[in-house]
């Protein structure tokens, strides 16, 4: 008889331990879907995206190196093919500029504009002459 109440109490004690794993689970799924509730305006319209969450949560009291508290908003993406247009404006405004002025010309850091230079140079759209650049077909500065 001992042995047959062990028995039981253990199979009820599997049967809640799995209720609660599959209660959790679904608690995950519904939580989800409050915070995708919560990206949506009353509206209906998209909230601007936000960032991931442990990020917000780590930097959350933390003070940048200016003193500023992070403001955790982010910056707009530009369209595909925008920057890649302004380099091209900024060359032909500026020709034989080097990467930093044209970087500076677009509002960019450097580094990034080194790579949008690559692709314009394996596109063969502009030429490096020296440490300056020039659309093709443009006559030099």
């Amino acid at each position: 008889m001992e042995r047959i109440i062990k028995n039981a109490v253990t199979e009820a004690r599997q049967l809640i331990q799995s209720r609660i794993a599959e209660l959790q689970e679904e608690l995950g799924h519904l939580e989800r879907a409050l915070h995708q509730l919560d990206d949506v305006d009353a509206d209906g319209s998209a909230k601007p995206a936000r960032g991931s969450g442990k990020r917000q949560r780590r930097r959350k009291g933390k003070e940048s190196a200016k003193g500023k508290a992070p403001s955790g908003k982010r910056r707009k993406r530009s369209a595909p093919g925008q920057r890649q247009q302004q380099l091209l404006d900024a060359i032909k405004d500026n020709p034989g500029a080097g990467g930093s002025k044209l970087a500076k010309a677009i509002g960019i850091q450097p580094g990034q504009v080194y790579g949008l230079l690559r692709k314009a140079q394996a596109d063969k759209s502009i030429v490096k002459e020296g440490k300056g650049y020039r659309l093709k077909g443009q006559s030099k500065a």
